[in-house]
């Protein structure tokens, strides 16, 4: 009997010492687990790129560039219900990288908005063109032109783009009444508030007309969902 008492707390005192080593050892493995670290991302992790190597945010981020620029201008200052509808154009009128967008709502008059980014921000130059009328511009020259015409008479105005800022070139119109011709004596044509011939007249229009290289008319417009898409814009 003493025996099977004396094995009995042999068997015990053995259980005990092998569950105390047990948890010794699990104690000791979690106390040498390493502490959470801070996960560092790199900006390649965190910012997608467009196909032409600039940058567009993820959701939660913010990248500052012309891109993003420009659709937050249009996001917040334009009718959403009209986007189906645009039509917009990318156009390297000065002499940098960054194109400036005109972009067109449904409006009975056919105006053209012109929006140029300078230093990250979007700058508003005004609405361009209405019924009747056509606009050019110079690729990285610069220059634009604006012409319309009513009730026989027509304009052309020409303009300067440059350092964001958009000045005056040139103002010509012609003056003839409905009820005369271009050979009537009450016809005039006047540049920059100057009478000058019909053949002087129509030799400066050309010439202005030649230098230009990109027409913007309804046509030849890109819709905004395509903006998006060239610009991998969701």
């Amino acid at each position: 009997m003493k025996k099977d008492v004396m094995e009995n707390a042999i068997v015990s005192i053995a259980i005990l010492v092998i569950a105390i080593f047990v948890i010794s050892a699990c104690g000791s493995s979690l106390e040498r687990t390493a502490p959470a670290q801070d996960i560092q991302h790199t900006d390649e992790e965190q910012v997608g790129s467009f196909d032409d190597g600039s940058q567009m945010a993820f959701e939660g981020e913010t990248v500052s560039d012309w891109k993003t620029a420009y659709l937050d201008y249009l996001l917040k200052n334009t009718d959403a219900d009209s986007y189906a509808d645009w039509k917009c154009w990318l156009a390297y009128i000065d002499g940098d990288e960054i194109p400036e967008l005109f972009f067109y709502q449904p409006n009975a008059q056919f105006v053209v908005s012109f929006l140029a980014c300078v230093d990250g921000q979007v700058v508003d130059l005004g609405e361009f063109g209405g019924q009747g009328a056509a606009l050019w511009y110079q690729e990285k020259a610069g220059n634009l032109l604006e012409s319309g015409a009513m009730m026989g008479n027509s304009f052309l105005c020409g303009y300067h783009f440059h350092g964001g800022e958009l000045e005056d070139s040139f103002y010509a119109a012609t003056d003839i009444p409905p009820w005369c011709d271009e050979d009537d004596s009450e016809a005039g044509w006047e540049w920059d508030g100057e009478a000058v011939s019909k053949e002087e007249y129509d030799r400066r229009v050309n010439k202005a007309v030649d230098n230009m290289t990109h027409e913007i008319y309804y046509d030849n417009g890109m819709s905004f969902d395509d903006l998006c898409h060239i610009w991998n814009i969701p």
